[in-house]
């Protein structure tokens, strides 16, 4: 849509139909078009019948109690564009909500679709002083294909570090690209329009009308070029199968050693081990699976990481032919350079893997993990690192009213082995009086623990859950904040 009563649209409300056949089309609208109901309108399904000239449409909005209906009546259509009438009727539970009648219209037609070509990383700088998230700072996005985006900004050290967002989503049709977003202790929901006008030899442009509160408008614009790093090439999971007679020669040469590798978003590393012998059975395998944060130097090709309990490291990487290599220095009584070759697990090695996930027990909850809230007056950061010694540390930041108060304690962590529960369990005892504790169940799953308070006289629904997530690069950056701002110790 292009104009309306003989005006510009402005790109926050603009709306892209695309008929696929004579009785059905897609239909998207820009964050404006009926903002007050809050709803998503991504390629939304609407049915159509023509009759002539006269277009009478419906539109099954993503909230079921939601529908939108609208009458058009063409006077002229060229390959380029359409001249029309239109009147347009919202329903909420079925009533009639709002009503816009005799709207002039011009809409034009879309040749383009970016909707793969938008997929990758992405860095410019917004060049309109007046856009609402205008600044002189060079920003990052990663684009998936999942409809879901990464946004990364520089740290002081000039390392770009991925914001931790609860929900990041984007979609692309035709040339308008719509995103939403909220960011952690914030409930509020972000939204931002924009028309694509070209991607092309690795360089995106964007373009929107926006409008000021007083009716006056401006043009936006943002360029950005395409990020072809190591990082992006480094995304998922790389295995690497060694030999353990090569690194100690007491082992049999059956004695094998599995390491998967799982780079993530916000800079998670998973770190995986499975240990045995290929002439034993499974469950005389070992398993530990610990995760931790990593940074990549591009200019030096250092891979530096930290994992649960282990001191930092660095190490030297390359990257040809889809295999990833890492050489470690083995602490020997005279230490010595060994490397491991990475490359991408099939289907039978990922297969084989949750097999040994299945089969064997692991204390996958070893490491460090952050849960937050905020009530809009309080904020609280909990942070549990689980150690390898059987301890568990929690730091609790509260901030309100400018202060922030760091609550510390160590308890102790035993396993619970019970035979008639397929769950794993542990007891979280205390540091002044060992007798008191509480059992939880556990789980890792996706870089999230959750624990469950295990209380046998709660009802079905009343169970108490914990949930934390893997703590990750600007996590960190924000506790190492909070630390510098404590005001008050217990």
């Amino acid at each position: 849509m292009a104009e309306v009563n003989g005006q510009p649209v402005p790109t926050n409300s603009k709306q892209v139909l695309t008929y696929e056949s004579d009785t059905k089309f897609s239909y998207s609208l820009s964050i404006s078009a009926i903002s007050d109901l809050n709803v998503w309108v991504n390629h939304c399904e609407g049915r159509v019948n023509i009759n002539g000239n006269l277009l009478d449409q419906t539109v099954e909005l993503p909230d079921a109690n939601i529908s939108f209906s609208q009458k058009l009546n063409i006077s002229s259509i060229t390959d380029n564009e359409m001249v029309l009438v239109t009147n347009n009727e919202t329903f909420v539970d079925g009533k009639s909500y709002r009503i816009t009648k005799d709207l002039k219209e011009r809409k034009v037609r879309v040749t383009k679709d970016y909707s793969d070509d938008i997929i990758g990383i992405w860095e410019g700088r917004l060049t309109s002083d007046q856009d609402a998230y205008s600044d002189t700072q060079m920003h990052r996005w990663e684009y998936k294909d999942d409809g879901t985006f990464v946004y990364y900004r520089q740290d002081e050290n000039g390392e770009w570090v991925a914001d931790v967002n609860t929900m990041a989503e984007y979609f692309v049709d035709g040339t308008l690209m719509c995103s939403r977003w909220k960011n952690v202790g914030d409930p509020t929901e972000k939204r931002e329009s924009w028309e694509i006008a070209s991607i092309e030899n690795g360089k995106m442009e964007w373009t929107a009308l926006r409008q000021n509160e007083d009716g006056s408008t401006y043009t936006a614009n943002f360029s950005m070029t395409r990020v072809n790093s190591t990082a992006k090439t480094l995304m998922g999971e790389w295995l690497a199968v060694v030999n353990r007679s090569d690194i100690d020669e007491d082992e049999d040469e059956t004695a094998v050693e599995y390491v998967l590798l799982t780079f993530g978003d916000n800079g998670v590393l998973n770190q995986d081990v499975y240990i045995g012998d290929t002439k034993e059975p499974i469950t005389h395998w070992e398993r530990m699976c610990r995760h931790g944060i990593y940074t990549l130097d591009e200019t030096v090709q250092t891979f530096t990481f930290e994992i649960g309990s282990q001191d930092i490291a660095t190490v030297p990487y390359s990257m040809d032919n889809d295999q990833l290599h890492l050489t470690y220095i083995v602490e020997r009584e005279e230490p010595y350079e060994m490397t491991l070759t990475f490359h991408r697990p099939s289907k039978a090695e990922k297969d084989l893997i949750n097999m040994y996930n299945v089969s064997l027990w692991g204390d996958d909850y070893v490491g460090k993990w952050l849960a937050t809230e905020d009530d809009g007056v309080k904020q609280t950061y909990n942070v549990l690192e689980f150690k390898d010694n059987s301890t568990l540390n929690t730091v609790i930041y509260t901030v309100e009213n400018g202060k922030v108060t760091r609550t510390t304690d160590t308890q102790y962590v035993s396993d619970v082995d019970d035979a008639e529960d397929d769950e794993p369990m542990f007891e979280i005892h205390s540091s002044s009086d060992y007798n008191q504790k509480d059992v939880y169940y556990w789980d890792v799953t996706s870089n999230l623990l959750t624990l469950e308070l295990m209380d046998e006289e709660a009802e079905e629904g009343d169970e108490v859950f914990y949930i934390y997530r893997a703590l990750t690069k600007a996590d960190i950056a924000k506790i190492a904040e909070l630390d510098k701002k404590v005001t008050v110790e217990k």
